[in-house]
């Protein structure tokens, strides 16, 4: 499911910067 975060980041988290998105997939 990881992938998915990677594929669809700004969709998951528009306002979240980069650093944020893998912190988050990885919690």
């Amino acid at each position: 499911m990881t992938r998915l975060g990677y594929q669809i980041p700004n969709f998951t988290y528009p306002n979240t910067p980069e650093a944020g998105i893998f912190d988050s997939v990885v919690a």
